[in-house]
């Protein structure tokens, strides 16, 4: 996908989310996101086979919400916004019937950060998907994580900071 459609679809799927919140907003709150006034993390794409599938297990296992779908082109795009808002996840699905996957970059995984771990691992399992390993904690590190992939093998590390 090219620099310039990437920018759009993050636009759009920006859109999507603001306009979500404003769904629930109190009247008069029709304002403009505020400006970036500094780096930060927008969204992380991952391509997927199988739609349905894979918003099932992003939205009934990890419990974000679904933006609605953007048409790129040869893409449909679906953002997922996480529970306490900030950045999201954007599911790429080709077009093309029987189209593969493409090629996964360098990148090796998508660390999320979250509150309780234990309670996630129990939701997941409720929702038919399971943790690849028992959840590791490392004191040393104030963490415990959790390893999992999606639908389509994304690798998927889910950390809790500890005291």
């Amino acid at each position: 996908m090219s620099y310039n459609r990437l920018l759009l679809a993050a636009f759009l799927a920006a859109s999507l989310s603001t306009a979500g919140a404003q769904e629930h907003a109190s009247p008069g709150q029709n304002a403009a996101p505020p400006p970036v006034t500094a780096l930060s993390m927008m969204a992380s794409a991952v391509p997927c086979s199988d739609l349905e599938r894979s918003i099932a297990f992003y939205t009934k296992g990890l419990g974000m919400t679904l933006g609605g779908r953007v048409e790129m082109g040869a893409v449909t795009e679906v953002p997922l916004m996480f529970p306490g808002g900030g950045s999201y996840l954007i599911l790429l699905k080709s077009k093309a019937e029987g189209s593969p996957l493409p090629a996964r970059g360098p990148l090796s995984r998508i660390i999320l950060a979250v509150p309780d771990l234990k309670a996630l691992d129990a939701r997941l399992t409720a929702a038919g998907y399971h943790l690849k390993a028992p959840i590791t904690e490392l004191p040393n590190y104030h963490v415990a994580v959790g390893q999992l992939e999606d639908p389509d093998a994304n690798h998927l590390e889910l950390v809790q900071r500890t005291p």
